[in-house]
């Protein structure tokens, strides 16, 4: 998914990636808006990625343009098996949103570097919610289960309504 305007993505079956020799989904938003939504009962699996199993790109580079990006999850995400990260996402200029909501899963496991991968710079805002009653599983990474890093004029909000499972 490469997008320069608005993309409203809706996901109410199955997606599914195998053997991928690089990325299993990738998501770039270049002066634009993306709406990624995972509705209920839908699922995503991802496996064996020779990259990252879920990339979000999001750069503002031109300040006439307003851009944002919105990722949903209500069903189930599972990412298993990747060379790099298995869900990585970042900002530079724009506001960002990923969200968790109740029942959803997002399990994340055999992951070649960082499970989760979170970076914000540039002014950009990344903000991570994971309600009550939703699933975040973390296991068996090479480096990092959770990774964020905001620059000096940046910010990511992290917020976790329950038990975080990193094994």
């Amino acid at each position: 998914l490469q997008n320069g305007s608005t993309l409203n993505f809706n996901n109410n079956s199955t997606i599914s990636t195998n053997n991928t020799g690089s990325h299993g989904i990738y998501s770039n938003n270049d002066d634009s808006h993306i709406n990624f939504n995972n509705n209920t009962n839908a699922s995503i699996h991802i496996n064996d990625a020779g990259g990252r199993g879920i990339t979000n790109e999001n750069d503002h580079g031109n300040e006439a343009y307003t851009s944002s990006f919105a990722f949903d999850n209500r069903g189930s995400i599972r990412i298993q098996n990747t060379d790099s990260h298995g869900f990585h996402a970042h900002t530079s200029n724009i506001n960002g949103t990923i969200t968790n909501h109740p029942n959803a899963i997002f399990d994340i496991s055999h992951i070649g570097d960082i499970g989760l991968y979170n970076r914000s710079y540039g002014g950009g805002q990344l903000d991570f919610m994971y309600s009550a009653g939703s699933l975040l599983k973390i296991d068996t990474v090479s480096t990092r289960g959770l990774y964020s890093y905001a620059s000096d004029d940046a910010t990511i909000n992290l917020t976790i309504n329950e038990v975080l499972a990193i094994d």
